[in-house]
């Protein structure tokens, strides 16, 4: 993202009474001219195909079963993020397989944490922004704890 682009999202916003619509930012950029321009697949037959494969990935993650334990049951996502995968690969695995294979279980959950620590990094920069960070740092570490338990657990 440059500083055009943002100058453009921050007029956009401007114009709504301060809001970004998905929208209204298709509309702009479908100009040749705008800084946004570049940001889309204006392909329709590219473009089609990118969010079917989206949609796909909405569907995979959606799909949620039921796994019981020996204390309780809990609802789970059927498939999740295949720990394996090289940088930038897409690929799911069945949560239900997991069970029978420690190590690849663990690397889930460790890739998991990580996911939710890449979620709490973005909230404690906007809550910063805002000026209200000290309760979202706090929920950070109390999550890094966890997650370095489990590598050591990983490692022992």
């Amino acid at each position: 993202m440059n500083d055009d682009m943002l100058a453009e999202l921050t007029r956009l916003a401007a114009e709504n009474d301060g809001r970004l619509t998905p929208d209204n930012v298709v509309d702009a950029a479908q100009n040749a001219a705008s800084p946004l321009h570049s940001w889309f697949e204006w392909d329709d037959d590219a473009a089609a195909h990118m969010y079917r494969v989206e949609q796909a990935r909405h569907l995979i993650r959606s799909v949620r079963v039921n796994v019981t334990t020996s204390h309780h049951t809990v609802r789970v996502p059927a498939f999740v993020h295949d720990p394996e995968c090289e940088r930038g690969e897409q690929g799911y695995i069945a949560i239900r397989g997991l069970a029978n294979d420690e190590d690849k279980a663990r690397d889930v959950v460790i890739a998991e944490f990580a996911r939710a620590l890449s979620a709490l990094n973005r909230a404690r920069a906007v809550a910063e922004a805002l000026g209200i960070k000290d309760q979202v740092d706090e929920m950070s570490a109390q999550i890094r704890r966890v997650s370095l338990g489990v590598q050591e657990g990983a490692r022992g």
